[in-house]
């Protein structure tokens, strides 16, 4: 972390604007970057910000100098290419065509990404690491099977910290196939800008800006799964509700939030919390848990009163902050 700023000033130097600072979990001072609202409706998610300006700048220079840099698209990295059994000089590539070919390089850098959907044959490194995260979703694609660390595995590369397979706390059930594999992330900042998790009873169970560990742990010992006939249920699996208010969703930035709201249809809008707890079920159990939590946040007696007055009209907004 302490050198964490270089970083920064390199992506804003390619034209990353990631000037929306929050805090996120474990955290003690907001420290996270985020790319900002932006003021054209559009929602850019800050990975997808990234990787989209390095892409132009490594185009720009591919194009005033093509010898500098050899970019292949549609292809698959096979294997790697050792000298003396020690040495890499290379990597064998099948192109778009279906041929294979080697490429030869002083330098070779694996950024294949992780092995969390590594998860069908006798080769899983999720099975052999991690064997019980084998039940959980998982927020990477299908292409994260740890190809990667396979290939420098099978030339006799050694492997360490293959069991610290981190579990993310939040992700997206979709009401339209809440059985699926793949999840959306949940980004830790809309917990960061205020959102609760509350269980189907409508209990808050714990502190949403803790370690992913503990939030994680929490979901599975205090959450049911939710019933099918809760905007599709969440499939078996145990499912905490994310719940914002109008302060906090601003906060956390309109056209963002769209993108997950009305793109996805991962939240659903309802009139106050008496309406959220009728859709529970759970009508007395939610307004318990707000007052709670303001006690706990507000604390002084002033502010307070002012809490109960929130709680009574079902505004909470003034205490997210």
């Amino acid at each position: 972390a302490r050198e964490s700023a270089g970083a920064i000033e390199f992506l804003e130097k390619a034209g990353v604007d990631l000037g929306d600072v929050t805090l996120c979990g474990g955290h003690s001072l907001a420290r996270t970057h985020r790319i900002p609202s932006t003021t054209d409706g559009m929602p850019q998610p800050v990975g997808f910000g990234i990787v989209t300006a390095l892409k132009k700048k490594i185009e720009s220079i591919q194009k005033k100098d093509p010898s500098r840099i050899k970019i292949l698209l549609n292809s698959r990295v096979l294997g790697l290419i050792s000298w003396n059994d020690s040495t890499i000089t290379g990597v064998i590539v099948r192109g778009p065509d279906g041929k294979s070919s080697e490429d030869q390089w002083q330098t070779v850098v694996l950024t294949t990404g992780g092995f969390s959907a590594d998860k069908c044959d006798n080769s899983s490194l999720l099975a052999e690491f991690a064997g019980a995260e084998l039940r959980l979703p998982t927020t990477n694609g299908p292409f994260a099977r740890g190809d990667g660390v396979k290939m420098a595995r099978h030339i006799g590369a050694k492997l360490i910290g293959m069991n610290r397979v981190q579990v993310h706390p939040t992700a997206f059930v979709d009401p339209a196939d809440p059985g699926a594999f793949t999840k959306f992330l949940a980004a830790e900042a809309l917990r960061g800008k205020g959102a609760l998790l509350l269980s189907s009873k409508g209990v808050r169970f714990a502190n949403e800006l803790d370690r992913r560990d503990y939030v994680t742990a929490r979901i599975q010992q205090e959450c049911a799964p939710l019933p099918a006939t809760f905007h599709g249920g969440s499939a078996g699996q145990p499912a905490a509700l994310l719940v914002m208010n109008d302060r906090a969703i601003d906060d956390f930035g309109r056209p963002a939030f769209n993108f997950y709201a009305v793109t996805k249809k991962f939240f659903v809008k309802y009139a106050n919390a008496v309406a959220f707890a009728a859709a529970l079920g759970i009508d007395a159990a939610v307004k318990k848990t707000y007052a709670h939590y303001l006690q706990r946040v507000c604390g002084q007696d002033g502010v307070k009163a002012a809490c109960e007055r929130c709680v009574q009209q079902d505004d909470i907004s003034r205490c997210f902050q």
